[in-house]
């Protein structure tokens, strides 16, 4: 599937540069900083953040998405490759480095159990999705730039699971099937502390499969209305 994997994200990236989109990867960190202060992005996660991170090209992705020479929508994923390390293990650790403050305290507890036997391997955290007020009401290039970054993670690092934490309102907008995603677990964890914006209690946890993901990428090609290569 890797050919034809290449062949929709080529499909899709041209769909957008008719557009006048043009997509591309960044990797230094100041070039990031430059794209989000570009598109006037009020925030980076700390999930997200090369502060916070020992990020390398090998394990950090942010895709950038240009009109008229500024960005108009950008998108961060990292891969986790968890070994044998659980999920509620692993998120335990980060969500302490990100949000436990100077005294490292507990962030997160009672991971469901449902998204702990799901989860494992290597994983691709999908996050800091942004896009420009004027180009919100494409849905279509929405639709189209979300399937472009799935399937460059999936080229770049095979992963066994791509997720993503989104609000609960936004999940029954439809937005997990918007942004490629097949599975809803709904509330993943509890909050032990009250989450720093943009983090909220209402999240749902979303993800898609290797498998699935094909079959999201294929539907985004034809939802375009470019008949699939």
């Amino acid at each position: 599937m890797t050919v034809q994997r290449a062949a929709w994200l080529g499909q899709l990236t041209a769909f957008l540069a008719q557009k006048g989109i043009t997509v591309r990867e960044v990797d230094d960190p100041e070039d990031v900083m430059r794209a989000i202060e570009g598109a006037n992005k009020p925030y980076v996660t700390p999930i997200c953040s090369h502060f916070h991170n020992d990020f390398t090209s090998s394990n950090v992705l942010w895709l950038v998405a240009e009109q008229d020479g500024r960005p108009a929508m950008m998108a961060c994923s990292r891969l986790e490759d968890l070994g044998d390390m659980t999920v509620d293990q692993y998120w335990s650790r980060v969500f302490v480095r990100a949000y436990g403050g100077e005294d490292r305290n507990r962030v997160i507890n009672n991971v469901r159990a449902k998204v702990v036997s799901s989860l494992t391997g290597k994983l691709a955290y999908f996050g800091d999705l942004f896009v420009a007020e004027d180009v919100r009401g494409s849905i279509v290039a929405l639709q189209a730039f979300a399937a472009v970054a799935q399937l460059a993670v999936s080229l770049k690092w095979e992963p066994d699971w791509t997720y993503s934490f989104v609000r609960e309102k936004d999940v029954m907008r439809g937005a997990a099937i918007r942004y490629g995603y097949n599975r809803v677990f709904g509330p993943p964890f509890d909050w032990v502390i009250e989450p720093p914006a943009p983090r909220n209690r209402s999240e749902w946890l979303v993800a898609v499969d290797r498998c699935d993901l094909s079959i999201f990428a294929e539907h985004a090609v034809k939802k375009i209305g470019i008949e699939p290569a």
